[in-house]
């Protein structure tokens, strides 16, 4: 049979193992001459100044998210309030008018009738104490009437404040909006960090022998 031989020398694939982030080396699980396989620990890294900046990240990404939480809550709770608000506000209002119209009328009723008893007090067909007395209900009913139009306006300011609640909800959508945003800029950052802790235990990337070994403890 036919046969070719040949001589020389199969060289084994060689591969430098390098850490992606600097620390110092805390444990060393294999020597020089001994075999490994795919992903065993080849080395461990330690950078306390990494793991902290990966625990701030991490509360503070955490903080974040609570006073997210917070205010899609609150932003919930006044999107339901604020038409019923509104109708009370409007409701206020409108008992408010009535109740003036009604001052305005027993305050006209009473000036009149204090005007009449007046006069027929001055021609002795009425009392001085009925005169007085319907003077007296015309000074309240002027009073009472005044109260009514300050109620008025405040029913009024009350329902215009009650309106603004739509600025209002637009302004906390803006801060959900923002707020977002750095939940999820943190929440990068966080992963990002985790990925370099991950990067101080560094594994084998392939089965073979360890020929030198570059590093002490």
């Amino acid at each position: 049979a036919d046969r070719i031989e040949a001589s020389g020398r199969i060289e084994g694939r060689i591969t430098q193992v390098t850490p992606k982030v600097s620390g110092t080396v805390a444990e060393l699980p294999v020597d020089e001459g001994q075999s490994v396989n795919v992903g065993a620990r080849l080395m461990r890294l330690e950078e306390p100044m990494l793991l902290e900046r990966r625990r701030a990240a991490q509360e503070r990404g955490a903080s974040l998210e609570r006073q997210l939480a917070s205010l899609r809550i609150d932003h919930e709770v006044a999107q339901n309030e604020l038409p019923l608000r509104i109708a009370q506000a409007q409701a206020a209002l409108t008992e408010a008018q009535a109740r003036l119209a009604a001052a305005h009328a027993d305050r006209a009723q009473a000036a009149a009738d204090a005007t009449r008893l007046s006069t027929l007090a001055q021609r002795q067909l009425a009392s001085a104490q009925q005169a007085e007395t319907a003077r007296l209900r015309a000074d309240v009913a002027v009073k009472t009437a005044q109260a009514a139009l300050a109620a008025l306006d405040a029913a009024g300011k009350n329902l215009s404040l009650a309106r603004l609640g739509d600025r209002r909800l637009a302004a906390q959508a803006e801060a959900i909006g923002a707020l977002e945003s750095q939940v999820e800029q943190a929440r990068a950052q966080a992963a990002e960090l985790e990925a370099q802790v991950g990067y101080l235990d560094i594994p084998s990337p392939m089965a073979g022998v360890v020929l030198t070994r570059s590093v002490e403890l």
